[in-house]
């Protein structure tokens, strides 16, 4: 967020967003059509689960653009390159990002 603001003025984080039988919330929120989320895995957590919360988060977001910023810290995406391409791909009338970081420890 703070790296944002001075490009993106108008920036919010945690909005909610009634989608007409349900609230969602998007952690940052640009402008209307743009939305960034963002993912933190544990070594405890299921792929499955990640899964699940992103693809609720591409259904439920009103954004034209949504982008997933994924800090893979318990490493539970075993092929990165794979995973994006799968849900880059998945939707047809919205535009989605994926950004893996998987941090490395030497």
């Amino acid at each position: 967020y703070a790296y944002l603001k001075p490009l993106y003025p108008l920036i919010r984080r945690e909005v909610n967003e009634d989608t007409g039988y349900s609230t969602v919330r998007a952690d940052l929120i640009l402008d209307k059509d743009l939305v960034i989320e963002i993912k933190y895995t544990r070594s405890g957590m299921a792929l499955k689960k990640l899964t699940e919360e992103i693809e609720a988060d591409m259904v439920h977001y009103g954004a034209k653009k949504i982008y997933f910023f994924i800090y893979d810290k318990g490493k539970i995406i075993g092929n990165p390159l794979n995973f994006k391409a799968v849900y880059e791909e998945k939707m047809k009338d919205k535009r989605i990002y994926i950004i893996i970081h998987q941090p490395k420890i030497l």
